[in-house]
């Protein structure tokens, strides 16, 4: 379909998005692909064909192709023929208007439908082209008193993503690293006013939801807890995917029922060990992601889990209206070395490089080799934390780093998701874990929270001669896609650092 001149390239984006999923951004030129879940999603907010359609017609600069319009109709029509029919107490039964459907696919014959079993069924029925919507008739119980303190404002497009789930009932909202996602979560919470479960993926995110919701909302903080152990669930359930699939915490939040569950970073929940948790009763399910990419490529099962995506923006357009902090992009090339001490003392080099070109800036250095890791930390005598440090260490750090007592910190892959450290502006890659283009993105997140808008800068070593470069270009392409570039730069080409006036003499084999 071709776009008039002329046009607002965020309201043809917007448009677009009803029926598609943007793949690329290339030279500010954005490609999308149409795609049955972006019409799922429309329907689930109750869009017509006909909205869709009039919405694309106003920016084209021809009609809409009458193969394409016929693609829309027929996957629209879709959405809603299949529904999860649940009730208190009941089992839930697989019900459908068309029951030819559920004969094809073998599920014509098992209409009560255990737990365990959701996520398979809505999966089969997701890949054949069929939706599965859930319709949870429950008797809830009295309303969550629950609101926002006074001076509590959310950004206009976070207003846009909570009437958008609230919509739909169900679904997915996705939103750059740094845009204020957990605001989001909360806004929900705040306007169902419902036991509500809060799913995350870390203790220390989980205890971030807990601090956003106090401190934002007039819940009565004995109504919001991290679970853990035998406590009993409260009416705001805060706790991470591994507690709520295994145990005694996870037996209980099963055999509760919810009016709302969110989970956070939703890209975890098709893990084998997670999944069970997508069958939790509900009546609404929220899915929060930046990162919605997966390296074993199932992704599309969260669709079926939780709902369509009923709310997307491009990093880049959040960027240039000032929401979240403007990023430049850097990968610096070492040269080949004859081993890997020598490719050590290579990127220690170069990291020393960096942190006086960026001289007072709050620096973090990442890496997914602990022991890579650690000679860094040795070498410039910064904090350095790992999954073997007890929580309670790992927070006092990162507390410290917030609020400027350090000014460096090294951090593991325990600090690639979620975690917010906002005074940070600088980070440096040592190595990735592999090719994943999630941890890149959610990597160069921990730099996106709005600041005085100066630019934050974000550096990936990449060593010559190695695997690295193959790596490299793989964990970037979800960044590139969403319209970033990276600037190519050889070591050597980094500024030297002075030393009392004296140039160093660290060697690329210049």
């Amino acid at each position: 379909m071709l776009v008039s001149p002329g046009g607002n390239r965020a309201d043809v984006a917007a448009a677009v998005r009803l029926c598609g999923q943007l793949e690329t951004i290339t030279a500010g030129s954005y490609l999308f692909k149409l795609n049955p879940v972006a019409i799922w999603g429309s329907a689930a907010r109750g869009l017509t064909v006909d909205t869709i359609l009039d919405r694309l017609d106003c920016h084209a600069a021809t009609p809409v192709p009458a193969q394409v319009a016929a693609l829309i109709s027929r996957h629209h029509a879709r959405y809603g023929v299949i529904w999860i029919e649940r009730s208190d107490g009941e089992p839930a039964r697989l019900r459908s208007s068309d029951p030819s459907v559920l004969a094809r696919s073998g599920l014509g014959d098992c209409p009560e439908l255990r737990d365990r079993d959701i996520p398979q069924i809505k999966q089969q029925l997701a890949s054949e082209g069929w939706p599965v919507v859930d319709r949870y008739e429950r008797q809830d119980d009295d309303e969550l008193a629950i609101s926002w303190r006074p001076g509590v404002e959310l950004r206009p497009y976070q207003i846009e993503a909570v009437s958008a789930h609230l919509q739909a009932g169900n679904g997915l909202v996705l939103l750059p690293c740094g845009a204020g996602k957990t605001m989001v979560g909360v806004g929900v919470a705040v306007d169902v006013r419902t036991r509500t479960l809060i799913l995350a993926p870390s203790r220390e995110i989980a205890d971030q939801w807990e601090r956003t919701l106090v401190e934002t909302t007039t819940v009565n903080p004995e109504d919001v807890s991290v679970a853990v152990g035998d406590r009993k669930p409260t009416p705001i359930t805060i706790t991470t995917y591994h507690s709520a699939s295994t145990g005694r915490v996870g037996s209980s939040l099963a055999a509760s029922s919810w009016g709302l569950v969110i989970y956070d970073e939703v890209q975890s929940l098709p893990a084998n060990v997670f999944r069970a948790v997508s069958a939790f009763s509900a009546v609404r399910r929220l899915g929060l992601s930046a990162t919605l990419v997966r390296e074993d490529g199932r992704e599309a099962e969260i669709f079926a889990m939780v709902g369509p995506v009923v709310y997307d923006v491009p990093w880049v357009e959040l960027e240039r209206d000032g929401w979240i902090a403007p990023a430049q992009c850097h990968e610096v090339r070492i040269p080949e070395a004859p081993g890997t001490r020598q490719r050590q003392l290579f990127k220690h080099a170069v990291i020393e490089r960096i942190l006086s070109l960026h001289e007072g800036k709050p620096a973090l250095i990442v890496g997914s080799r602990i022991q890579w890791l650690e000679s860094v930390a040795r070498r410039f005598d910064v904090p350095v934390l790992t999954g073997k440090d007890d929580p309670a260490t790992r927070e006092e750090t990162f507390e410290a780093f917030r609020t400027g007592r350090i000014s460096r910190l090294a951090v593991s892959r325990i600090g690639s998701v979620g975690l917010d450290l906002p005074t940070a502006e600088l980070m440096i890659q040592v190595d990735g874990n592999f090719g994943s283009r999630q941890e890149e993105a959610q990597r160069l997140g921990r730099l996106l929270r709005p600041g005085d808008g100066q630019p934050v800068h974000f550096y990936s070593l990449v060593s010559l001669g190695t695997r690295e470069p193959k790596y490299a270009r793989r964990r970037q392409r979800f960044l590139v896609n969403q319209g970033y570039e990276y600037e190519i730069l050889d070591a050597a080409d980094l500024p030297r650092v002075a030393r009392a006036g004296v140039q160093s003499r660290d060697d690329f084999g210049e």
